[in-house]
């Protein structure tokens, strides 16, 4: 008898569970959707009960997580509007230049961002982007005490009036012209026209001379990554990882590529996306995680380019008002009106004097501006473009 009770007892109970279940209801539009995906598949715009659906958005990589509870509601109901109403913050690393950031989601809505502080490792802190296009941060990151911002400038390897390639380096407190570095390492070879970044917090030199067809670190000598021959190349950095474009082989005329390579943090490298034109002798600036500029260089001076590498494009920008190769290009604040801009220097230009004393400077966020000149009272300059990304002049 006291068997036959709980088996009973068991049986009434199962019967009033199942009895009271429901299944969740979707709109024809969610369910006509090509993106949703549900585990156990819906039966028609219906799911049971426990059924979990996933719906990516298409226009962000946010994911939404929909599950459906036994009294037949969604914990969150099923709605296309949902990625539409996304907001995005402001780009973490225009905003707070004194951290350095690792997105989850770049900076939409959803996004966890970890920043450590570029002149202590030790210190960290955590923003989450809002639904209201707000960061939420656990530290006060404008309160410059969190982090003290120190600007030290690298300048390593190039090439000697006399064409001697260079091996030393040296680096430059500017904020204190007085002041005496520690001596860095000489590089491993002595080259001119390289290229390089922080690779894993390690400055990282690349190609340059005839015959120098790798990367090597800095500061471990065990480092050395093949990238294959290009000389006159340019770099920067797209996030973690260091991108080399263009360049031509060594003595060849009209051996300009259009070809990129990313070296990777691990060290691996894969292939880049392919130029809009073979060039060679021009710079390379980023303007926030994803937006990347390719300025002037050989043969087409004037012209410029946009990268967005999350929809794998090329757009063409406003052309240069004067011709420049081997010059120099970055990202600054103008303390005028505190926008950020993009200004490029010096290089060769295509007529006499070879040399160009001027500078040009972009408000790159109006998307009808054009480039002007800005001050003149440069030296005459050829530079290399190894000083122009990001992760050089923002040590």
């Amino acid at each position: 008898m006291p068997g036959k009770i709980s088996s009973l007892i068991i049986l009434v109970f199962l019967y009033i569970s199942v009895g009271t279940t429901k299944n969740c209801k979707v709109s024809n539009e969610v369910f006509k959707s090509p993106n949703l995906k549900c585990v156990p598949p819906m039966l028609g715009t219906e799911a049971s009960p426990s059924t979990v659906c996933i719906l990516p958005c298409k226009i962000n990589p946010v994911k939404y997580k929909f599950r459906c509870n036994r009294n037949g509601q969604w914990d969150t109901e099923p709605n296309l509007q949902l990625c539409d109403d996304l907001k995005v913050c402001k780009n973490p690393w225009l905003t707070w230049t004194q951290w350095t950031w690792k997105c989850s989601l770049g900076h939409q809505h959803g996004s966890t961002c970890i920043g450590t502080c570029s002149t202590n490792p030790d210190v960290q802190a955590k923003t989450i982007c809002q639904s209201n296009g707000l960061w939420n941060s656990d530290t006060d990151l404008d309160d410059p005490g969190h982090c003290k911002m120190k600007y030290l400038l690298l300048v390593t390897t190039g090439k000697m009036s006399n064409d001697t390639s260079l091996d030393s380096t040296e680096l430059i407190d500017l904020e204190d012209s007085s002041s005496t570095c520690q001596p860095l390492p000489d590089f491993a070879y002595p080259v001119y026209s390289a290229v390089g970044g922080l690779l894993n917090g390690s400055p990282i030199i690349c190609n340059g001379n005839d015959d120098f067809d790798k990367c090597c670190s800095l500061t471990h000598s065990n480092i050395e990554i093949s990238v294959g021959l290009r000389l006159f190349a340019a770099s920067v950095m797209v996030n973690d990882s260091l991108w080399i474009t263009g360049g031509s082989a060594p003595h060849q005329a009209g051996s300009e590529m259009n070809s990129s390579i990313l070296v990777l943090p691990n060290g691996e490298t894969k292939p880049g996306p392919d130029l809009p034109i073979p060039v060679k002798d021009h710079c390379l600036v980023g303007i926030n995680d994803n937006e990347y500029f390719l300025i002037g260089g050989y043969p087409e001076g004037k012209r410029t380019f946009k990268y967005n590498f999350v929809d794998g494009f090329w757009t063409t920008g406003p052309n240069l008002q004067s011709h420049r190769q081997d010059h120099a290009c970055g990202l600054f604040t103008d303390m005028n009106d505190g926008r950020r801009k993009v200004i490029v220097s010096g290089g060769l230009g295509n007529a006499p004097p070879p040399y160009q004393s001027t500078s040009e400077i972009l408000y790159f966020q109006d998307e009808n501006a054009s480039f002007e000149y800005g001050n003149s009272n440069l030296s005459n300059l050829e530079t290399n473009t190894g000083c122009t990304n990001k992760s050089w002049t923002g040590i």
